[in-house]
């Protein structure tokens, strides 16, 4: 398993955040998966946050934000720096955001549309 990307399709940051990803993986290196999926659950992958997989190893949170804008390539490498600081901190506002995230940005009632092009790096 390599740069699968798991997310809440219902939460519309999370949609974002994909779409966001898909515009910048030039490569088109990446996979997604819905926390709902399946595919999540066999995996045991948790709905309450982002996972990233890569090369077998699950990264949560922060963490996964951090390698997968780091697997983006480019400028974004320097997002390793945000290491330093502590997991518990970076978790922290991880945790603040998401438990939020419905109230601030809002949900889907149905999984994004997601444009047919892409179609083939969703996993079901």
């Amino acid at each position: 398993m390599n740069n699968i990307i798991f997310y809440d399709n219902k939460c519309k940051l999370c949609n974002f955040w994909i779409g966001f990803i898909i515009k910048r993986d030039k490569s088109k290196a990446f996979k997604f998966s819905s926390t709902n999926s399946k595919y999540a659950s066999s995996l045991n992958i948790k709905s309450s946050y982002i996972s990233f997989v890569n090369n077998d190893k699950v990264y949560i949170k922060s963490k996964a934000i951090i390698y997968i804008l780091n697997n983006l390539g480019g400028l974004w490498k320097l997002i390793l720096t945000f290491l330093i600081i502590p997991t518990f901190i970076r978790d922290f506002f991880y945790d603040l955001i998401a438990k939020n995230r419905y109230k601030i940005f809002g949900k889907e009632d149905n999984c994004i549309i997601v444009n047919k092009e892409y179609l083939d790096r969703f996993i079901n």
